[in-house]
């Protein structure tokens, strides 16, 4: 399985955090969880929709879609060869580039056409026919391009969200809305609609993948250290965060993850 990733067009870097593709598999390949990372994503299936599973339930993606702010993993697996292409969104650049609030996205995986943006829908479906992956999401970047001049742009979100990812998600929320010059209960109802979830929720999430990739990186790195390392209260704290945003403990995750899972979480890392 083939993932890359690749930084936007300068204009677009106040929005999106990243440009990705994804290819390969063909050979048989079991579910893989895709892990809360505090960002939503645009996806163009180029290839063959992946299987979404959610216990007993399985489904077909759509072909074009959107992932909102997921509070667990998602549990997909690719059936036969995959081609993929992503835009992944900065928490706020969703909404600041589509216009479309994001709290009754959180936790949904809508198909694209259900955005209800019709020039969204035609470059969605413009990047699935394109001759490649690159082609697809220049042609992706470009549409997002032309609504920058009409782009919101709120300081106080984007000062909190910048926060958040400086510390890895272990700060307050009462230091974050000091740092957006606003309310703990002001940011709250900001984050609502720029976000999708709480700033509380969001650290959470950063934190978790923080952590989680840094076990990748080291995973002979005592658990101990890595819980006090991350702003975990404690070691079991740190375990129940990983189980409810990751479906597996830390010393699961350590002894090794799907190649799909470990490819993005890298990524994201780097």
């Amino acid at each position: 399985m083939n993932y890359g990733e690749r930084l936007p067009h300068p204009a677009l870097r106040p929005f999106v955090r990243a440009c990705w593709s994804l290819s390969g598999g063909g050979g048989a390949m079991g579910a893989q969880p895709i892990l809360p990372d505090g960002c939503t994503e645009l996806v163009v299936h180029r290839g063959r929709p992946f299987r979404l599973f959610a216990g007993a339930m399985e489904e077909r993606q759509a072909p074009l879609l959107f992932v909102g702010q997921m509070r667990r993993p998602v549990l997909l697996a690719p059936d036969g060869a995959a081609e993929a292409i992503g835009i992944r969104f900065h928490p706020h650049g969703a909404f600041a580039l589509l216009g479309v609030p994001q709290h009754g996205l959180a936790d949904a995986i809508p198909a694209g056409e259900g955005l209800g943006l019709p020039w969204l829908t035609a470059a969605l479906r413009r990047a699935q026919e394109a001759p490649s992956a690159a082609a697809g999401l220049a042609l992706l970047e470009r549409a997002l391009l032309a609504r920058v001049g009409r782009s919101t742009r709120d300081a106080r979100v984007e000062a909190a969200v910048a926060l958040v990812g400086r510390h890895g998600g272990a700060v307050s929320v009462e230091a974050t809305a000091a740092r957006a010059g606003t309310s703990a209960r002001h940011l709250e109802r900001l984050f609502r609609e720029w976000v999708g979830v709480g700033p509380k929720t969001l650290a959470r999430v950063a934190r978790f993948q923080a952590a989680a990739a840094r076990l990748l990186r080291a995973p002979e790195l005592p658990l101990a250290r890595l819980s006090a390392d991350s702003g975990y209260f404690d070691q079991s704290h740190m375990v129940r965060d990983f189980l409810a945003l990751g479906g597996a403990s830390p010393d699961q995750m350590r002894r090794g993850l799907g190649q799909m899972t470990a490819a993005m979480l890298r990524g994201a890392d780097d």
